[in-house]
């Protein structure tokens, strides 16, 4: 198709006039290197996530452990049947799928180890486990296929691969790693031979409560004597300090003419040349190789030492291009990478950044709305912005390149954060409805909310440690070139998960404690002599 469409165009069958606007030139030795490291770290990561589940869950975390590798083989080969192709924060996104997948396997264990520890039996707790968690997977995970589709649909290049590869590591979660675990522990669980092995579950013997005995039914974790709404207050003074420092560096740099961000050539267009050397590259003799190839003004920044990234204003022509590449490939022994982006595209970027991020938040809220209510919607989405803007501060304290794959990054945060939230706020519901059409008192309601979180922050925490391990071993690991990607990802796992507990769940319970009580009138008595009755109803009629 590629010689085919080169032959119209150099035949001159297309009556039109193409002019250069976006061109992306890799050299081979960099994209077989990247894609090495990369996988490697990958690997490593996989294997860090299937031990983890291991140590912590036993005989459910064996069976997480060989998912793991079906999973693998399932989504590449949708992946490859669909005709994908695998770019770096594709490869990315398929490591940060094993996290997000196993997810659903923690929620699913520690719901059943909750009903060993009130005293159920090993079949019971997990039939209820099963039961109780599906919901909140699904609730979860659909809420991150919005992220997903949102960025196949507006997103391009690379952005598009990693919204490919999200959904299908989504469509896999639910068809592998919820519904086989399943089967597979089910079958071990129903043949009875683990009916009195309930360590083999994570659970130790002498936590089970008696119930026959008499013996009171309650939870166990490491937070269950944590009071979250009195500690949360530093925390958002902590986020607070984080926001604050951000603006301060960004407004200073924009003072001195840099911008708020570090904005990539993705952006605000020009060119970007990535210099590799066999040997340490010398910043002194790299700026004068670049000036007597022709570049005057540049900006150079180091990764290790022995890439450079050169980043101009100018948008430079392949002529060019090409003398200050045959200079470098002189001097350094490698072939250089290059990127160019006009205004064109830079201006079409940013419009579908901003509306890529407006439509995930309408959609998300409009979804957590049905599912749930407003109050929860609104609340996810300020935590959701949090993070976001999190990420925005550190990298604007750092002066760290924003370049078009941190949008995939900003909506894969967006995705997890409200997977994370989700957990929370369905435990919450849950112990809201168990009131009942009572009024509930303030005292009541952050009850609700501790006994909720002490109930869900180690979950959470484990959640984003299977998630975070994959990322720690691609930043150490990993190709340099996606090292901002996957920096930002860190960042943003780190701010959502905490966003969960201290800014979703906290604003949830100020909302509530300040809503007024609904009054509606009741029906006028047919005889006008006697008084009209007002009926008050509880806060969750």
């Amino acid at each position: 198709e590629a010689r085919q469409l080169a032959n119209l165009i150099n035949s001159g069958s297309l009556p039109v006039k193409m002019t250069e606007i976006y061109s992306n030139v890799v050299s081979a030795e960099f994209g077989l290197n990247a894609f090495t490291v990369t996988a490697f770290a990958g690997l490593l990561g996989i294997l860090g996530v299937a031990l983890f589940m291991i140590l912590v869950y036993r005989l459910p975390g064996i069976i997480s452990a060989l998912m793991l590798v079906l999973y693998i083989f399932v989504t590449m080969l949708i992946y490859n049947s669909m005709g994908g192709v695998f770019t770096l924060p594709g490869i990315a996104a398929l490591v940060l799928g094993v996290g997000m997948t196993v997810d659903a396997n923690v929620i699913t264990f520690e719901r059943i180890k909750d009903e060993l520890l009130l005293g159920r039996s090993l079949r019971t707790a997990f039939d209820e486990g099963h039961h109780l968690a599906w919901r909140t997977i699904f609730d979860s995970q659909f809420t991150t296929f919005i992220a997903a589709f949102l960025m196949y649909m507006y997103g391009t290049g690379a952005v598009k691969g990693f919204a490919t590869m999200l959904m299908v590591t989504i469509f896999s979660t639910l068809m592998i790693n919820v519904f086989f675990v399943k089967f597979l522990l089910g079958l071990l669980v129903k043949s009875g031979k683990f009916d009195d092995k309930k360590p083999y579950f994570g659970v130790k013997n002498e936590h089970v409560p008696d119930v026959s005995k008499g013996e009171e039914k309650k939870y166990f974790g490491w937070f269950v004597n944590v009071d979250f709404v009195k500690i949360s207050k530093g925390f958002i003074l902590g986020s607070i300090a984080v926001l604050t420092a951000g603006l301060i560096f960004g407004i200073v740099n924009f003072a001195q003419g840099k911008g708020l961000l570090n904005l990539g050539i993705d952006f605000t267009s020009g060119t970007k040349l990535t210099i590799n050397s066999m040997a340490t590259i010398d910043e002194e003799g790299l700026i004068n190789n670049l000036n007597d190839a022709g570049l005057s003004q540049f900006q150079i920044q180091f990764s290790g030492d022995k890439v450079a990234y050169v980043t101009t204003g100018e948008i430079l022509d392949r002529t060019e291009i090409e003398t200050i590449g045959q200079s470098m490939l002189t001097n350094y022994g490698l072939e250089m990478n290059d990127s160019v982006v006009t205004p064109v595209v830079g201006n079409e970027l940013i419009r579908n950044a901003i509306i890529l991020s407006l439509l995930a938040w309408l959609f998300i809220m409009l979804f957590i709305t049905i599912r749930f209510e407003f109050d929860y919607a609104f609340a996810t989405i300020l935590a959701l912005v949090h993070d976001i803007f999190i990420v925005f501060a550190v990298f604007a304290v750092l002066r760290l390149e924003f370049n078009v794959e941190l949008i995939a990054v900003l909506l894969a945060i967006i995705g997890y954060s409200v997977d994370d939230t989700i957990v929370i706020f369905d435990r919450i519901r849950e112990n809201v409805n168990a009131f009942g059409t009572r009024h509930i008192s303030k005292e009541a309601y952050r009850k609700i909310v501790n006994e909720s979180l002490q109930a869900t922050v180690q979950r959470s925490l484990y959640n984003t440690i299977t998630t975070l391990i994959p990322i720690v071993f691609l930043i150490g690991l990993g190709s340099r070139a996606i090292f901002n990607f996957n920096f930002a990802m860190l960042v943003g796992l780190i701010a959502g998960s905490y966003s969960s507990i201290f800014i979703a769940a906290q604003f949830w319970f100020w909302v509530r404690i300040n809503r007024k009580p609904k009054v509606v009138k009741a029906k006028a008595k047919k005889k006008s002599n006697e008084p009209e009755e007002m009926v008050i109803f509880g806060i969750n009629d």
